[in-house]
């Protein structure tokens, strides 16, 4: 099933089934009918859809590879605190070794703020909050599933053995991607939505019993970020409205700007919202 590129509908694997059953390409006792009822489980609890990988470098977005070592005289409160306002991070996972407190992750982030990024990290340290860190860009992508543990005389089995008679060197599944050089794609916001929820790697995509909840699910997201992009742009005009009736708040605010600098915009950010809450 692998090979074939293309399948329109479910009905595909099955008429599928059975030329590689009738050819020889598959030898196995199942029946069309058994196959069948496993066909439709698997479409009445999961998805049966292509997979999808995104090269974020192609919409001039970083991913990074996240180790940092938290002070041990921090109070955990504060370093979770800290954690949760950590901008364009995904899939934290928090750990101890000894008394410290270690943070691993992804950052997504736009190309644009890698400098702030790493400023922002080093003035971390700078002030004792980590006492180490690695920040590693990705540059490619590597996904293997072996479908030998999915045969019966594997669930026996913890490690498979590769000298077996049954273990198949075809069904190790190999797939990897270039991340290669940044480019500056311009989205629209129907593009982002469906690439956000496509993220790193997903099976959960236009599947072929599914399309009208998938659409469903896309056209909620998509009213569901006009109603939150009006809303900061009416806050945004609001903001502006001030500034342009207050020569002085303006002058006051750029001297800010200019005196935080070299912090960058995460340290910038925070100390706003801190001060405006």
């Amino acid at each position: 099933f692998y090979k074939k590129k293309n399948y329109l509908n479910l009905s595909n694997y099955k008429s599928y089934f059975q030329e590689f059953k009738k050819s020889g390409v598959i030898e196995t006792e199942l029946s069309l009918r058994k196959f069948n009822s496993n066909l439709d489980k698997i479409k009445n609890n999961s998805y049966v859809a292509p997979s999808y990988q995104l090269n974020w470098n192609t919409i001039n977005i970083s991913l990074i590879s996240v180790f940092l070592r938290f002070n041990p005289l921090l109070n955990k409160a504060k370093i979770y605190k800290m954690i949760k306002k950590f901008p364009f991070f995904v899939a934290p996972k928090v750990s101890y070794d000894s008394f410290a407190v270690d943070l691993s992750g992804y950052m997504v982030i736009p190309k644009v703020y890698l400098d702030d990024f790493y400023r922002f990290i080093e003035k971390l340290e700078d002030f004792g909050y980590i006492i180490r860190h690695d920040c590693l860009t990705i540059n490619a992508n590597r996904h293997f599933v072996n479908l030998n543990y999915l045969k019966e005389y594997s669930k026996i089995h913890r490690i498979l053995n590769l000298d077996h008679r049954q273990y198949d060197r075809r069904n190790e599944i190999e797939f990897k991607i270039d991340l290669g050089t940044y480019c500056n794609n311009e989205l629209s916001l129907l593009d982002f939505l469906v690439l956000d929820r496509i993220r790193f790697y997903s099976v959960s995509g236009l599947g072929f019993e599914r399309k009208s909840d998938t659409l469903n699910e896309i056209k909620s997201d998509l009213l569901n970020g006009i109603i939150t992009e009006r809303a900061h742009i009416k806050n945004l005009r609001n903001n502006l409205k001030l500034f342009r009736g207050s020569i002085e708040l303006t002058t006051e605010f750029m001297n800010f700007l200019k005196i935080n600098q070299k912090f960058g915009f995460f340290y910038i950010k925070e100390m706003l919202d801190t001060s405006l809450a």
